[in-house]
């Protein structure tokens, strides 16, 4: 299966270089901590370009551009890892959402003892919906609230993206999923980037 990555030239180049280094992603995603692909070349896109002007603001020395990489993957190896797929926007989906970008210190802040999220790695591989942009917002108002006794409300907002160029998001959590799964990666250099 080809999916892929969408982030800046000097991730890409690293990647590249010394392989995929779960350590350096976002903790505060959708699935938890992983390196995440799409199959739509689009929305890939658009992410490299997100990645390109958030990182020119730190590398003012050298030229980023967005990039976006090509990945092969065997998902017949996947049958052999702890894969976790949503096929709709249930609430289950969205509460896993929530309780993954919400993170671990808030989970322990208002007692939240659920296990459907992904913090602490125990799916290799997740494929599910991309979330839609306001989860940020909501995301950040619940880690400001002094008291609330039941979170269902606030879970039932988050909704799948809106946008048609998003598309299901296929992430990869262990070093496992890494190894077994990924074939091959490249540069793809496309005119829509320009």
């Amino acid at each position: 299966m080809i999916v892929y990555h969408g982030t800046d030239s000097i991730s890409a180049k690293n990647i590249l270089e010394n392989g995929i280094d779960l350590r350096r992603g976002n903790k505060s995603v959708d699935n938890g901590a992983g390196f995440y692909t799409t199959p739509n070349l689009t929305f890939a896109m658009q992410r490299a370009r997100t990645a390109a002007v958030r990182v020119s603001g730190f590398h003012t020395d050298e030229a980023v551009e967005p990039v976006v990489l090509e990945i092969e993957l065997d998902m017949d190896a996947a049958a052999s890892l702890r894969v976790r797929e949503f096929k709709n926007c249930t609430y289950e989906w969205r509460e896993f959402v929530f309780y993954n970008r919400l993170g671990w210190r808030f989970l322990r802040k208002w007692k939240i003892g659920s296990e459907n999220h992904n913090l602490d790695k125990k799916y290799d591989l997740v494929i599910d919906e991309t979330a839609d942009a306001g989860v940020n917002d909501l995301i950040s108002d619940s880690r400001y609230r002094k008291d609330i006794s039941d979170w269902k409300p606030v879970i039932e907002q988050i909704g799948k993206s809106s946008r048609p160029d998003w598309d299901k998001q296929i992430s990869l959590h262990t070093p496992q999923a890494v190894r077994r799964c990924i074939v091959s990666v490249k540069a793809v250099h496309h005119e829509a980037l320009n």
